[in-house]
């Protein structure tokens, strides 16, 4: 069973795009029947808001917000039924996982981090690469990467919105991959992924990792559709958003899967020289052309 979940089971190299940063797509990630069996148990709004995974869970559902359930809540709530679901989250949080992503992904990752995989297998005991689950099972003595594959939604949309607009990853973040599962009677228009290049070539940021739209340019869209998974390797390039979606009752049913390399290395990379001086010092600094 674990091999018909695997959402790498049809990557093949020829779809990874390289610019403005590597990425790939897969259409009809999962077989036809699983994906059938998945969208049908798809967890209910109502319990994933009950179980969301939010640093202050919030008491009441707002628009168009994330909300999701970690892996950590289900290695941490065996009773929860989430049925397939569950299955799927355990593989996708597994050493088995790890294995796949490192023996199919291992030349993407060199794309642009050709120096992590011998820092991982050096700080492995045996020099095999050991996974943890993110914020459950994640301390650097037993594990160098932390997976997380978080079943979630944004949530239903009362006023037009973008859920996140243009933004980095955390910098301890290798991958992020997008799994939709769009509910065939969810006509609403949006909810895109947007992919972005600097506009200018050199990277911008302003509070923390968030990226002004003068900044880009729209290089490329991912429809928001059914048993459709992107995955995009993080580094500074690699600018990313949410296109609005209208008003609508229909959640945007998706699954995000992570890998995070907070165990092994501190950071993959440093976005700090590039964010905006925004304190009354720092713009005074830079008018006057003494900022460092």
């Amino acid at each position: 069973m674990a091999k018909n979940l695997s959402i790498l089971q049809n990557f093949r190299p020829s779809l990874v795009v390289r610019e403005p940063f590597p990425h790939f797509v897969i259409d009809g990630a999962l077989p036809a029947d699983v994906y059938d069996a998945l969208d049908r148990q798809y967890p209910s709004p109502e319990l994933i808001f009950a179980n969301q995974s939010r640093h202050r869970p919030e008491k009441q559902m707002l628009s168009n917000r994330r909300y999701d359930i970690s892996a950590g809540t289900v290695h941490s709530k065996p009773e929860l039924d989430l049925g397939l679901w569950r299955d799927f989250v355990l593989y996708h949080s597994s050493q088995e996982f790890l294995d796949e992503v490192l023996d199919k992904l291992g030349d993407f990752v060199a794309l642009r981090h050709d120096w992590l995989l011998p820092k991982l297998h050096a700080k492995a005991p045996g020099g095999k690469p050991r996974a943890g689950v993110r914020r459950h099972s994640d301390d650097a003595a037993s594990c160098e990467v932390a997976l997380d594959c978080q079943v979630g939604m944004n949530s239903p949309v009362k006023e037009p919105s973008a859920v996140k607009g243009l933004h980095l990853d955390t910098n301890i973040e290798l991958f992020a991959g997008l799994f939709y599962v769009r509910d065939a009677s969810d006509d609403t228009a949006g909810g895109d992924l947007q992919i972005y290049r600097w506009k200018s070539g050199t990277p911008s940021f302003y509070e923390k990792r968030n990226v002004r739209p003068e900044h880009a340019e729209l290089a490329g869209v991912v429809p928001y559709a059914a048993n459709r998974f992107a995955l995009l390797l993080n580094d500074i390039d690699a600018i990313h958003g949410v296109s609005p979606r209208t008003v609508t009752v229909h959640p945007r049913r998706l699954v995000n899967i992570i890998a995070e390399v907070y165990p092994t290395v501190e950071r993959l990379f440093d976005e700090r020289p590039y964010r905006e001086k925004t304190s009354v010092l720092g713009k005074l600094l830079a008018r006057t052309g003494l900022a460092s």
